[in-house]
């Protein structure tokens, strides 16, 4: 062997005599996927400015645009979020997701109307899409208008959705986060009078509008109103007993249940709920309303603080602590959530009602 083949021989040896191994490179991830990690983590400020980057780089990307809109809500910057969801629907206005998510981000913020608007507006340009009659079938149903919501659903078949609190909870990558939008739908038997009906047991979109968290003068329920829900809730019961592992739908449930009075029931499923997902932010905050509800107002205000630590300052809930902070008396505090909550919703009506009815 020469000399030369011996040195360039040796040169790719390590000390030891083994070949040298070069180390693999570092791939740094793909800012969509990096910021989807940082949102999952609560890491938010993190989160926006990964999104904001992705956003930029594909501006038609509907997973960067609700990783975004959800980094600023979660994160207490509901205008941020409202912008960047109308941004999308100007940039991309053949997106039914973008029209859905964002009249569900008016929905959370308490702007009823405004989030129906949405809805008809996205149809004028997507007349057919099944996402955007789904969800307007039950932005219509939870504010009572239940024949228009009936016609919107018989067009459309049982599919699931996404949403904000989703969208935190969803797998690190984005390929995963995609491959999950639409999650299994409960498997359910026509029987002809109430197809219907057995659809919005087994939607959740549906069924979440229609169960949307309501404030106690908005709780009124007619005869017929009433004998609907409580057909649904058996009809969910029944798919529930033999498919449980569905976090999301026995916590409607234990909402259904709470909406028809049957709070041992509720509590049951509440139960339920969290044993399949610890993590369900409206599961704290149902079983908050339910310590309410039974006279426990410490424990009640004492889970919906532990959800704003946890940096899920939504109006909502500041709303709700007020309430509770008003039957013990603490008048002072009560005016503290309620100004955190028009601040960061200035169209939250009920919380100025209610201020201006404290101040006289």
């Amino acid at each position: 062997m020469s000399l030369r083949h011996l040195d360039s021989t040796s040169s790719k040896l390590a000390p030891t005599g083994l070949p040298l191994v070069h180390p693999a490179k570092v791939v740094k991830p793909l800012p969509l996927e990096q910021g989807l990690m940082q949102l999952r983590a609560k890491r938010y400020d993190a989160a926006i400015a990964s999104l904001r980057v992705a956003l930029r780089r594909e501006p038609g990307r509907f997973a960067a645009a609700r990783g975004l809109a959800t980094a600023y809500l979660l994160g207490g910057k509901p205008k941020l979020a409202r912008a960047t969801l109308e941004a999308f629907t100007a940039e991309q206005p053949m997106a039914g997701e973008g029209w859905r998510l964002a009249a569900q981000l008016e929905w959370k913020l308490s702007d009823r109307a405004r989030a129906i608007e949405i809805l008809y507006a996205g149809l004028k340009r997507l007349p057919h899409s099944q996402i955007l009659h789904r969800q307007l079938a039950g932005f219509l149903a939870a504010d009572g208008k239940f024949e228009a919501a009936a016609t919107h659903a018989r067009e459309v078949p049982a599919g699931d959705g996404d949403s904000f609190e989703e969208a935190a909870d969803q797998p690190q990558d984005a390929a995963s986060l995609m491959a999950r939008s639409k999650a299994p739908t409960l498997t359910v038997e026509k029987d002809g009078d109430h197809d219907w009906l057995d659809q919005i047991a087994a939607d959740p979109v549906l069924l979440a509008a229609i169960l949307a968290p309501h404030h106690p003068a908005e709780m009124t329920l007619t005869a017929e109103s009433r004998q609907m829900l409580q057909t649904i809730e058996w009809k969910l019961g029944q798919l529930l007993e033999a498919q449980p592992n569905h976090a999301d739908r026995q916590l409607l449930l234990a909402r259904l249940q709470t909406k028809l009075d049957l709070i041992p029931h509720a509590m049951l499923s509440l139960q339920r709920a969290q044993r399949a997902n610890p993590n369900l932010i409206e599961a704290h905050r149902l079983r908050a309303q339910l310590h309410g509800r039974i006279g426990e107002t410490d424990q009640a205000i004492d889970i919906l603080r532990d959800l704003l630590k946890c940096g899920h300052s939504w109006p909502d809930i500041h709303f709700e602590i007020a309430g509770y902070e008003r039957q013990r008396g603490c008048d002072s505090e009560a005016r503290s959530h309620l100004y955190s909550a028009i601040r960061i919703n200035p169209k939250f009506e009920q919380a100025k009602e209610l201020l201006d009815r404290m101040a006289a």
